[in-house]
């Protein structure tokens, strides 16, 4: 039986009648329509009552909210399964939560005292096993829970909580209760007894990323992973706990540094952004700081190392790369492709010059730059160049005349603090590897990623009418198929995971890459279906173990190596052409009556393949005799070659045996 029926089926029903009369003057009332929770629990959201109707809705938007003559009316026309009370910073009331109390109408000991204390409003909760205490009072402190009590009002954020109405015994008015209230906070949560350490504190200030790695790396690296990088809450009673659990670790790390705590805890996967009030970390931080009683992470001295000589050059570079945000627009992604293929030239041959050597100059020319980028050789001169040299300003371009390659000049780039960690908001890029090396050849193979479709000559055997899916029958015998390749929004997605050890939600590869969540959404699909990427949990992706593997895999299979093949021949015939114009040779003009003999035999050769699918294909039943006859001469014309392919082997072993004689 689930929640909600095993609810529906009990006798527990609202009582409206005995909800207090000052709680009845407050219009901050929700109505309640019960859900079953994947665990089997019964989830109470609160829900906007208007016109009769009831939808989910922000218990902390008063425009939510309503009085309760409309909350009650509700109810009684069975529109909401209960009502609830929505606690916010201008009420004078507190609320003491025991879960779990009465088994079968039996109160356990520790709640009947506590109950013992408060002579004030109480109710048993809808689960027939709780009970909810409603006084007049101040919460003396930050902390909330402790086992199964948990003391909790509106001043840290709106709170919503179902009232039934039935009342426990004749408790049936709420009233003021500070002084239980106190006690009872501090018998639940003592005041720490801090650790006196004699040892003089070492500050230390080590980037957020090596000293996060270092937290991986620890002893408690596991435990530390499994809540910072995947977000793994089932070892914790809430959501909350495995919070504040996050939050000492941090604390531990940091040093007890409240801002940057708050900062890395921002960037974990347990950071909520939507769903919880606004300042919830700073004030669990808060919460945390007050009552931790442990030591502070204390770096081991590390040898001052010199200063490097000169900054390495190749980091801007490799900084305004690795941050795809930074390429959003129409031309955007082959002037990234252009760029990354130029500042690679410039690392295997290039030569810095400048005042401080801190100019790359490349000679090149298009051509070859077209084939290292993967584009269009008349794309990048008519657009993509033009674009880079004088909108972007990131090169400077001198073409090449005759056999003299072009020159191409990449301007010196700046660091900004994001891209060296020393930001408030740190957004670190790096490629994936521990060296620069391996930085740069997965830059070469990222950007060999074309758009488009390839056309292949594949094709797949006919399958049973009745189990053949709608791919299988649009894949007509005979004919070529066509296969869409993952172009370069699936490129900047993989910049930015490859970047990322860990792997990221959704909504943080759109906001790195500077494009729709949507288009996002069907990039990594695409992704997953390829092998590259791996979706743990919803819409939390990282790379597959072997993706380098299926990467090259889909260049394969999308025909991308094979146009890179076509392109590099086709370039080669350009060259040879232009050193015979410039050797003065007149080239070769191809009059109209003349007939192109590579032609006809590529158009002979596909109706072949395609006549040869077709017959291979079919029973020999179905055949007309024509198609019969025509299979017989295929078959002894193979035969025929082989035979005369054995000869002429035969013939050649006879001929060396005569002249070694």
């Amino acid at each position: 039986m689930n929640a909600v029926r095993k609810y529906q089926q009990s006798n527990n029903v609202t009582q409206a009648a005995n909800i207090p009369e000052p709680m009845r003057q407050i219009p901050a009332w929700m109505g309640v329509i019960f859900e079953e929770k994947p665990d089997g629990k019964l989830n109470k959201p609160p829900c906007r009552i208007k016109g009769g109707r009831a939808r989910k809705a922000d218990k902390t938007n008063p425009k939510n909210h309503c009085t309760f003559a409309e909350a009650a009316a509700a109810l009684e026309a069975g529109v909401v399964d209960a009502i609830g009370f929505v606690f916010t910073a201008g009420d004078p009331c507190t609320v003491v939560d025991l879960d779990g109390v009465l088994n079968d109408g039996e109160l356990d000991a520790d709640a009947a005292d506590i109950v013992a204390d408060f002579e004030t409003y109480w109710e048993i909760s809808c689960s027939s096993t709780g009970l909810h205490a409603v006084v007049l009072g101040e919460k003396p402190g930050t902390r909330c829970r402790k086992g199964n009590v948990e003391i909790y009002d509106g001043r840290s954020g709106a709170r919503f909580m179902v009232m039934t109405g039935n009342v426990l015994g004749d408790r049936k008015t709420v009233r003021n209760c500070q002084g239980e209230l106190d006690a009872l906070y501090k018998r639940l949560f003592p005041e720490p007894k801090r650790k006196i350490d004699d040892r003089a504190s070492i500050s230390h200030d080590l980037e957020d990323t090596e000293l996060l790695e270092r937290a991986r790396a620890s002893r408690t690296g596991t435990k530390f992973c499994k809540l910072f990088d995947r977000g793994d809450t089932s070892s914790y009673e809430s959501h909350s706990s495995a919070d504040f659990a996050l939050i000492n670790t941090l604390i531990f790390w940091t040093g007890g540094d409240a801002e940057r705590i708050e900062r890395l805890f921002e960037q974990s996967a347990l950071y909520r952004p939507r769903g919880k009030h606004r300042g919830y970390v700073a004030r669990s931080v808060k919460s945390c700081l007050e009552r931790y009683s442990g030591s502070y992470y204390q770096p081991r001295a590390v040898r001052e190392q010199p200063e490097p000589k000169q900054e390495d050059i190749l980091a801007p570079y490799l900084a305004l790369l690795a941050d795809p945000s930074q390429w959003k627009g129409q031309k955007e992604a082959t002037a990234y492709k252009a760029y990354a293929a130029l500042f690679l030239m410039a690392v295997e041959d290039g030569v810095a010059t400048g005042k401080e050597q801190d100019v790359l100059r490349i000679g090149a020319d298009v051509r070859r730059l077209a084939e290292r980028c993967g584009a269009n050789r008349v794309t990048l001169q008519r657009s993509t160049l033009p674009y880079l040299w004088k909108e972007r300003k990131l090169i400077e371009w001198r073409p090449g005349k005759g056999r003299q390659a072009g020159e191409f000049i990449l301007k010196k780039q700046k660091l900004t603090p994001e891209a060296t960690n020393k930001g408030k908001h740190t957004t670190v890029y790096t490629f994936i590897g521990s060296t620069q090396s391996e930085s740069l050849n997965a830059l070469a193979q990222l950007i060999r990623m074309r758009s488009g479709v390839s056309r292949t000559g594949e094709t797949r055997k006919p399958q049973d009418p009745e189990t053949a899916t709608r791919q299988d029958k649009i894949r007509e015998l005979g004919k070529f198929e066509t296969v869409s390749r993952l172009g370069p929004v699936a490129m900047f997605c993989l910049v930015v995971l490859i970047g990322s050890k860990r792997g990221l939600p959704l909504p943080e590869i759109a906001e790195r890459t500077g494009r729709r969540k949507d288009n996002i959404r069907r990039v990594m699909r695409k992704l997953v279906d390829a092998g590259i990427s791996e979706e743990s949990h919803g819409d939390f992706f990282t790379l597959a173990s072997d993706f380098w593997k299926a990467y090259k895999q889909s260049l394969i299979k999308t025909g991308i190596r094979r146009a890179e093949v076509r392109q590099k021949q086709a370039h080669d015939r350009e060259r040879r052409d232009r050193d015979a114009r410039l050797a003065g040779k007149p080239r070769k003009k191809i009059s109209k009556k003349v007939i192109d003999m590579d032609a006809r035999r590529r158009e002979k050769g596909d109706r072949e393949a395609k006549r040869r699918q077709f017959m291979e294909h079919q029973d020999e039943d179905t055949l007309t005799p024509q198609q019969m006859e025509e299979k017989l001469q295929e078959v002894l014309m193979d035969n025929y070659d082989h035979m005369v392919a054995e000869c002429m082997e035969r013939l050649g072993k006879r001929r060396k045996k005569e002249g070694a004689s």
